[in-house]
């Protein structure tokens, strides 16, 4: 597996590095470490040809030198890379053409009006990035880890899973497998149907949505117990949104797992996908796997 780390150098940086240091990652595993220098204008007080830009420079290769330094000390394949621009771009971008299979970032939220306007990298990263993304949050150290995994049954939701069981979790992970069912099964209200049947219709399709429900968690339970010792089942009913963060704000899961189904374009920006929506409010590390 090839991964991408991208890096500032920040607190959440070095928690996502110290998370990925402690798995104990196989040596034919290779890392890429990266650090966006980001651009910018220099005010016409300061002369363009004086120090300062080299300045920064030399101080994002000593950054990556040590962080792909340390990583090496762990017996693994590290390289080191620095790119100017955006950041948001230029991870992107990276991620195509150094072929990474996973992005990892540690989660540095923005509040209020820039978050609406610009979105964080992250965010950006998993919506027009081409790889899975593991968004790490300050906190990951204690011991045994707690995940929760959200399934639908769909192909993306088995990719994050078969993901997730690939990255070398510990056995005693802990592993919460959830399905949230959402019984609103039509965009109008039943009286304005013209069909007497249509209740018991209805209901008929509500018991099948939480039938289907139970045996995606079932089916997944089961392939993750192949893996990890404790794994838990659920299914709860609602706005599969607001279900899975309440369902992290009571288990309190170190990280949480997730397919995306990759939605671009003006659809996406208006509407989003799940996994976005999770990542942003999420008060644990995000993995969302997003197949190739």
């Amino acid at each position: 597996m090839r991964i991408l780390f991208a890096t500032d150098g920040s607190e959440p940086s070095r928690a996502a590095m110290d998370f990925l240091l402690s798995l104990g990652f196989d040596p034919e595993d290779s890392f890429v470490i990266l650090h966006v220098l980001k651009e910018f204008v220099l005010p016409d007080t300061i002369d363009p040809n004086r120090d300062f830009r080299k300045a920064g420079k030399a101080a994002a290769k000593k950054l990556v030198a040590d962080v792909a330094e340390r990583f090496r000390q762990a017996g693994l394949e590290a390289a080191d890379v620095v790119r100017e621009g955006d950041p948001a771009r230029e991870i992107t971008e990276a991620i195509v053409e150094l072929g990474a299979d996973l992005a990892v970032m540690g989660h540095k939220g923005h509040t209020g009006l820039s978050r609406f306007l610009l979105g964080s990298v992250s965010n950006h990263v998993l919506r027009h990035g081409g790889s899975s993304v593991l968004i790490v949050r300050d906190g990951m150290q204690k011991k045994p880890l707690k995940a929760l995994y959200c399934t639908d049954g769909s192909p993306h939701a088995k990719y994050a899973r078969d993901l997730f069981m690939k990255l070398p979790f510990k056995p005693d992970t802990e592993v919460d497998v959830l399905s949230v069912v959402d019984m609103q099964v039509s965009s109008l209200p039943e009286m304005y149907y013209p069909y007497s049947e249509t209740s018991t219709m209805m209901t008929e399709l509500r018991r099948h949505l939480m039938e289907q429900a139970e045996g995606y968690v079932v089916e997944d339970a089961k392939a993750l117990r192949d893996r990890f010792r404790t794994v838990r089942e659920h299914v709860t009913v609602g706005v599969p949104e607001s279900e899975i963060l309440a369902a992290i704000d009571e288990m309190a899961p170190d990280i949480t797992v997730m397919g995306s189904s990759g939605m671009r374009g003006i659809k996406g920006m208006l509407i989003g996908d799940v996994s976005q929506r999770v990542v942003k409010h999420a008060r644990s590390s995000v993995l969302v796997g997003k197949m190739p």
